[in-house]
């Protein structure tokens, strides 16, 4: 069922960066991450560190690139290990794709390689971490990088701009994998496959609640599956859709090409749609909350903020992303053509 409550639209509070690093060339390449008093972003060829505070001076962990014999590049957004105080990387080297854990001081503590081409996005939980490959799903350990399992699976075809955002979903005793040919699930331990379902593509990075996985399907917008069965519990209207749903209470918001929805998070019935010109673009952006607000990105601006009544509070001017944020407080960093701009949340 759908419900008849669309756009709701106010004149959005116009924000601009507290402030913006050009990074000159190369670009970035990633969406940016945070760590301690720095943020981070990925270029072809480097992760370049920022200060928080928009200060002088810049970092490069992996400056070092000797011990990889040739120039490895940046195949996808870093995970921030918070215990280890380092950042796991995606490389590519000569089409190999190497995992490797870095502190900010550029000391290497742990390299890995991995089969199946291109590597997106890990996934850091307890003791675990996950990354998929173009080919493959695989278990680490965290501390040492060792693979514990890996098994074969497709990736689905992706678009440039959202292939750094796709990542494995994990529980205690789970690992939920987007896939060419719908949603797999492995048990986290010994990599047993528990279920799979769907055929079409899953764009993005699944969320997962306590009973149910909410994944984005290609063009046909989102599925809940029972994370104990992967039975398919409903379905939305469908829409495209290449970001991670957000849960919330009872409710998810999902970012969709150009829109905003809210869905009940039990039965799949659209609460409500904020449609164009709300993102001002396509959006890439999976969108986050920050108390009652709901924080997502477009190719038309780098941030646009609504609340959960579908009201547009605000949106930035000059930049636009195709890329996820990090949120620290009240701020927004943002990764754009040229740079990383911090926006402060009104």
């Amino acid at each position: 069922m759908f419900a008849n409550k669309s756009t709701v639209d106010s004149t959005p509070t116009e924000i601009s960066p507290d402030w913006t690093v050009d990074l000159g060339m190369p670009v970035p390449t990633t969406a940016p991450r945070v760590l301690d008093d720095m943020v981070y972003v990925g270029t072809d060829t480097f992760v370049v560190g920022l200060a928080l505070d928009g200060s002088d001076g810049r970092t490069r962990p992996l400056d070092d690139r000797a011990q990889f014999g040739r120039v490895p590049s940046i195949a996808a957004t870093p995970a921030v290990d918070e215990r280890a105080a380092r950042l796991v990387v995606p490389l590519a080297i000569d089409g190999t794709a190497i995992l490797c854990a870095v502190t900010p001081d550029d000391d290497i503590e742990w390299t890995q390689s991995l089969s199946g081409g291109l590597a997106f996005t890990p996934t850091i939980d307890g003791a675990g971490l996950a990354i998929q490959t173009t080919d493959a799903i695989s278990v680490l350990g965290r501390n040492d990088g060792r693979i514990r399992w890996s098994k074969s699976v497709l990736a689905p075809d992706t678009r440039t701009e959202d292939a750094t955002d796709r990542s494995p979903a994990m529980t205690d005793d789970r690992v939920f994998v987007p896939c060419k040919d719908g949603l797999r699930c492995f048990d986290r331990e010994d990599g047993t496959e528990q279920w799979h379902t769907l055929d079409d593509p899953i764009t993005a990075t699944p969320a997962v609640g306590d009973e149910l996985v909410y994944a984005p399907v290609a063009d046909r917008g989102v599925r809940a599956i029972d994370r104990s069965s992967g039975r398919i519990e409903w379905k939305t209207e469908a829409f495209p859709c290449w970001t991670r749903p957000l849960v919330d209470g009872d409710r998810i918001y999902v970012a969709g090409e150009r829109n905003l929805y809210a869905f009940d998070r039990t039965t799949g019935d659209r609460l409500w749609r904020f449609d164009e010109p709300g993102f001002g673009g396509p959006t890439y952006t999976s969108p986050q909350l920050v108390d009652d607000r709901i924080i997502a990105g477009s190719t038309g601006h780098a941030i646009v903020v609504f609340d959960r009544d579908r009201t547009r509070l605000a949106r930035s001017t000059g930049t636009n992303t195709p890329r996820s944020h990090a949120i620290v407080g009240e701020h927004v960093l943002v990764a754009h053509w040229s740079g990383v701009s911090r926006y402060e949340l009104p």
